[in-house]
């Protein structure tokens, strides 16, 4: 085995899929016999010799995020700016968003599945979180547990911080009432994607929408949707950047400072707490009112006993 592909392999965590190993040691092989080495006309040589052979566009963007892991694993620097990467046609894109019908049929399936089920679903619904960030693993190229943990609540859950598997901007968002109950009765363990993964599946198999392909990101498109098409005519749509921070999309280096002075903790007479700016909350309040099926969570049968 190469050198360059053992500190990528040294990067995945235990419960990676198999493409990543098998993709990293193709890459390493190819920089290891190329001219260039570690540099762009590689990686260029790389896209044009996958492309030759019939590789879809979505796998070859796949397998450019690889690149640029294996890069960075061995120190080297990635000669790619953001926005300089593959794209993908879209005949070749798949993106299904779930419409507001299947996500309550999702909720209403989850009576009777494990707490872990109901709370990440909870996560997703509300806040569109991707699986990696709804996942909590130890990762071994930051060396720090990476997702979401039980530090990232407030002691009365009334707050929670994201953070962001792509770069995004991480923040604070608030709790509705109507989920509370779900991320109480779990004690949010350690879990792998590849566990999050699953447990997706067995939720769309309980709600009898086991429809291949659909995975955790169909919810957070289906949310995009909803806040910036409403169906109601009637109900004022999120602006495109008031979406752009619910979601949590970078919105460029010249936000990112106020942002960071905007929240986080502050201090007065009664002591040191937790505040998450003013904006963002507005925006999280109007986001309560248009997601449609929260108020369906409210209708559930609610988790009891100790958390699990």
């Amino acid at each position: 085995m190469s050198e360059i592909l053992d500190k990528y392999l040294e990067t995945l965590g235990p419960t990676v899929s198999p493409d990543y190993p098998r993709i990293g040691a193709r890459v390493a092989a190819f920089i290891e016999k190329g001219e260039h080495g570690f540099d762009r006309k590689t990686v260029d040589a790389y896209r044009r010799s996958r492309k030759r052979v019939g590789v879809k566009d979505s796998t070859v963007l796949k397998e450019f995020h690889v690149m640029r892991r294996v890069f960075m694993a061995n120190q080297e620097p990635w000669p790619f700016k953001r926005g300089e990467g593959p794209r993908v046609s879209a005949r070749d894109r798949w993106a299904p968003s779930a419409e507001a019908e299947f996500i309550v049929a999702l909720i209403e399936a989850t009576p009777g599945l494990a707490n872990e089920h109901r709370a990440l679903l909870a996560m997703s619904t509300t806040y569109g979180m991707r699986r990696e960030e709804l996942s909590y693993y130890w990762d071994s190229y930051e060396e720090s547990m990476v997702g979401l943990g039980p530090d990232d609540f407030d002691k009365k859950h009334t707050i929670v911080y994201v953070t962001t598997a792509k770069g995004g901007r991480e923040r604070y968002h608030l709790i509705p009432d109507a989920i509370k109950p779900y991320l109480e009765a779990y004690d949010w363990r350690p879990r792998a994607p590849s566990t999050v993964s699953q447990i997706f599946r067995e939720i769309r198999r309980q709600a009898n929408l086991d429809f291949k392909g659909v995975a955790w990101h169909a919810i957070r498109r289906g949310i995009v949707s909803a806040l910036l098409e409403p169906t109601d005519e009637d109900v004022q749509p999120l602006t495109e950047s008031q979406a752009d921070l619910f979601m949590r999309w970078s919105q460029g280096p010249e936000n990112k400072m106020v942002k960071l002075y905007q929240t986080g903790q502050k201090v007065g007479l009664g002591g040191v707490e937790t505040d998450m700016g003013r904006q963002d909350e507005q925006v999280d309040r109007r986001v309560f009112e248009l997601l449609p099926w929260l108020s369906v969570w409210e209708n559930l049968e609610v988790p009891s006993g100790q958390p699990d």
